[in-house]
């Protein structure tokens, strides 16, 4: 039994919690006091992920002095939001702790992912990141979930695995965290699109390219900085993009369905009433892709469309910018 500690007590932070308690000792540590009573007078989020009970097992704290003595830290935090809670909360996270990412996002001053991030504030943990396709909503309600998780250091993917894989959870290791940081953070750019087509009242099919051409695009800029092309058709590539482009639990698509529909996008981002992480990746894809001199007809049409006012409809053209054979 290990002591896991959770930072962040949002929606995954809180089905992590969940899903970890039930084989070990659980600590989830929130920066707000009125989050924190709201949980424990409801024993449930109501706001984030409402009716899933949170067991009187989990210890749900604002004091960071009890993440002090965690085997691991998972980082369930948005990734906006990621360097300065990690920076917060340095001095009471042991150097033996395992760090653990599950934000899906790339800084946008720096083009580094979470893992690296991480991985700069704590440079004497074993740092990881953890993904793949994975909706809070199901992984709360024990519905078999498949995760990734990379480390620079095997054994610390083997730990990991080892200590979180359960009859419901498994986990494969990897060896491309550049890969996986650019698949999971730039599949909820396709995803607004995904969400932009639905409103366009689109079909199946609209959407089977846009994914297409999506994974295409994301494989261009993670072939850019060294990823792994294999990486692009395993879980953290095909299968994210597939569930976050598909669900109706995607925060991503639901945004972009609102402005496909002809809702203007800072409306639309009022609406949804949780971080839409996609809406800010998409201007990190855009100035990466400029820095790197890659064409990305599809990711540039989605930039435009959220902060230049391009018409949504655009999206149809930028869709069928494949070459021919592909």
């Amino acid at each position: 039994m290990a002591n896991i500690s959770i930072v962040g007590a949002g929606s995954f932070g809180c089905a992590l919690a969940v899903s970890f308690s039930l084989k070990h000792n659980v600590t989830m540590w929130t920066f707000s006091e009125a989050e924190k009573n709201d949980i424990l007078a409801f024993r449930e989020n109501r706001n984030r992920l409402p009716g899933v009970k949170i067991p009187e097992s989990i210890n749900i704290t604002t004091n960071a002095n009890e993440i002090l003595d965690s085997d691991f830290v998972f980082f369930a935090v948005p990734s906006e939001f990621l360097r300065s809670t990690a920076v917060a909360l340095k001095p009471y996270i042991s150097s033996s702790s395992i760090i653990v990412n599950t934000s899906k996002g790339i800084e946008e001053s720096t083009f580094k992912g979470g893992y690296q991030v991480l991985s700069d504030e704590f440079p004497l943990n074993p740092v990881a990141i953890m993904c793949g396709p994975t909706h809070a909503e199901e992984l709360a309600r024990k519905i078999p979930t498949s995760f990734v998780v990379t480390s620079s250091l095997p054994d610390v993917c083997l730990q990991i695995k080892n200590t979180i894989s359960n009859d419901f959870i498994h986990l494969f290791c990897s060896d491309d965290a550049k890969g996986i940081e650019i698949c999971s953070t730039f599949k909820n750019v396709i995803a607004i699109g995904a969400g932009i087509c639905v409103g366009l009242n689109t079909g199946a099919n609209t959407i089977a390219a846009l994914i297409t051409k999506g994974l295409s695009e994301i494989s261009a800029l993670g072939l850019a900085i060294g990823a792994k092309p294999q990486t692009f058709l395993g879980l953290a590539g095909l299968g994210d993009l597939i569930v976050t482009c598909e669900s109706e639990h995607s925060r991503n698509r639901q945004m972009g369905k609102l402005v496909g529909q002809g809702i203007a996008v800072k409306v639309a981002l009022t609406q949804i009433n949780m971080v839409v992480e996609g809406y800010n990746n998409t201007k990190t894809a855009y100035r990466m892709a400029e820095s790197l001199n890659v064409c990305l007809p599809l990711i540039n049409c989605i930039y435009e469309i959220l902060f230049k006012d391009r018409a949504p409809s655009s999206i149809l053209a930028a869709i069928n910018t494949f070459e021919d054979f592909n």
